[in-house]
C-alpha cells in the first residue's frame, strides 16, 4: 500500500478503489470550486486566507494549512484501516475546539475594547 507515485503510475492496477475514489473526489472539488469562484457574487476563495481588511491573516492561513494536513492524515489512516475512535475524537475535538477558542478570544477582545472605550482616555 505504501507505494510511490511513480510506482503507482507504472502499475495502475495496484491502485485501490478507495484511492481512486479519493482522487476523483478531490478533482471534482477542485473543478467545482473553480467554477463557483468564476461566478460573479459567488464565494471568493481568498476569504479562506484574508481578514476583513483584505490582508493575509496568519490565523486563517494556519487554519487552512492545518485542515489540509490533518485531513490528509485522517484519510491516510482510513486507507490503511488504522483509524480508531481516538484519532477520530481527537480530530473532531481539535477542529471544534479551534472554532470555540477563536470565538471566545474574539468576544473577550471585543469586551476588553468596549470596557476601555467606556473608561475613556487616562
Amino acid at each position: 500500500m505504501d507505494k510511490t507515485l511513480g510506482q503507482l503510475w507504472a502499475h495502475p492496477g495496484d491502485i485501490s478503489i478507495m484511492q481512486a475514489v479519493l482522487v476523483l473526489v478531490i478533482l471534482a472539488a477542485i473543478i467545482l470550486l473553480t467554477f463557483v469562484q468564476m461566478k460573479k457574487d459567488a464565494i471568493d476563495l481568498r476569504w479562506l486566507i484574508l481578514d476583513e481588511k483584505k490582508r493575509p491573516s496568519l490565523h486563517k492561513i494556519s487554519q487552512v494549512t492545518a485542515l489540509c494536513i490533518s485531513t490528509w492524515g485522517f484519510v491516510t489512516l482510513t486507507l490503511h484501516n488504522q483509524l480508531t475512535e481516538y484519532y477520530f475524537t481527537g480530530y473532531m475535538v481539535v477542529w471544534s475546539g479551534s472554532v470555540a477558542l477563536d470565538k471566545y478570544l474574539s468576544n473577550r477582545h471585543q469586551e476588553h475594547t468596549a470596557d476601555t472605550a467606556a473608561e475613556g482616555p487616562h
